[in-house]
């Protein structure tokens, strides 16, 4: 679809088919991936070199600004249309559990086949504290047994699961607040705590970012609040909002200038730095998202939601090919390297989608796509048809 340079309004209907969230989502997830190979097997791609400048080095913000933005609207739209909140918990469990556990025990089969790691290991606490973790929705834990595999974690990326779960359970409070106080009122109160939460996370980063508490810090919803609070702000008013694909063309120029340009691929940023790309990006996105190519709206539906499975195998796949010794041959000196990452992620994910969350997503109470009500519903909607 072509930028329009007058106000359009969202699409009404907001399937897979009609908008490019799913897209958005993949290439965020394939970013991370890229720069995760770049930068482990040390090895150039393309124009990108390991730590180069000139990368989408903020896959991850992107997902908690759309997660703030359709997670604040799937909440909402439970609770003003009188769902359970629980159907809510539902619906956000039924979207990472069957992933991450899923996980678990196929990680667990691959170390065991590949002999890095023996049955013993199984019955040891580290073991034990690794795998309740990970049940428990917080894989943060990286215990001593792994050191030897790869990069001696077997997937660090994992540190953002805690982040939205925390996010995740505060979303129906604060749509209980606005239905209170008002949206705006609650949204300004948000953006307070943002604020303190971005300097607190900065001057503890300043102090050094490898002591425990700006790691423990990082891995809370806090700390992050500020790209939820965008994606909240955009989900009320967007449809309000001028949407210009000239607009949006500026916004991503000038994330470019600030992002790429000005700070480069360094991990801390104060308040002012960071919203200073992430607010254009986040409106250069979401046009996208609305009023990009229909066809990548159709790529996603056929291939499947693939950027969860992306974000969680990559890691694994990463770390066998380590462990294999494949940065030290010949193939881990060539683009082979990054084609077998590629490959064997994709492969994994689609694997996880259409096997896992595919399945485990039509178990959903009800849908926050308006096209795609869950069976579950649409069962209950019979059923009251012909009772």
């Amino acid at each position: 679809m072509t930028a329009s340079a007058s106000t359009q309004q969202p699409r009404k209907t907001e399937s897979r088919r009609s908008n490019c969230f799913d897209f958005l989502r993949f290439l965020a997830a394939f970013a991370v991936v890229v720069q995760h190979g770049t930068y482990h097997f040390d090895l150039k791609l393309l124009w990108l070199e390991p730590n180069g400048r000139w990368w989408f080095y903020d896959g991850v913000p992107l997902f908690f600004i759309l997660s703030g933005m359709l997670v604040y609207r799937s909440a909402e739209k439970c609770i003003l249309g009188g769902h359970p909140v629980r159907d809510y918990f539902t619906n956000r469990f039924l979207r990472i559990a069957p992933a991450i556990y899923t996980y678990l025990v196929v990680t667990v089969i691959v170390l065991l086949a590949l002999g890095a790691m023996s049955w013993r290991s199984m019955f040891t606490l580290q073991f034990a504290g690794w795998s309740l973790a990970t049940i428990l929705l917080a894989p943060i834990y990286n215990p001593p047994m792994f050191r030897p595999i790869g990069l001696g974690a077997i997937n660090g990326s994992l540190w953002t699961i805690p982040v939205e779960i925390g996010f995740y359970a505060m979303v129906p409070i604060f749509v209980w607040a606005a239905r209170r106080s008002g949206f705006a009122r609650t949204m300004s109160t948000i953006w307070g705590f943002a604020l303190i939460s971005m300097t607190v996370l900065w001057w503890l980063g300043l102090q050094g970012m490898e002591r425990m508490p700006y790691k423990l810090f990082h891995v809370t919803f806090l700390a992050h609040l500020g790209y939820f609070a965008l994606g909240m702000c955009w989900s009320k008013l967007w449809a309000q909002t001028y949407q210009s694909g000239w607009l949006a063309a500026l916004c991503a120029a000038l994330y470019v200038l600030v992002r790429i340009v000005w700070l480069g691929p360094k991990e801390l940023s104060n308040p002012l730095e960071t919203l200073a790309w992430a607010i254009p990006l986040s409106y250069a996105a979401i046009w996208f998202a609305y009023h990009g190519p229909r066809l990548l709206g159709r790529w996603t539906e056929k291939v499947g939601d693939l950027s969860f499975g992306v974000y969680i195998w990559h890691g694994v796949v990463l770390n066998v090919m380590l462990y294999l010794g494949v940065k030290e041959s010949a193939i881990g000196r060539s683009w082979m390297a990054h084609a077998l990452l590629i490959v064997g992620t994709l492969a994994m994910a689609s694997a996880s989608w259409w096997f896992v969350e595919k399945r485990a997503l039509q178990l959903k109470p009800y849908s926050s796509r308006p096209d795609q009500a869950a069976p579950a519903i649409k069962l209950k909607e019979a059923e009251a048809v012909a009772g």
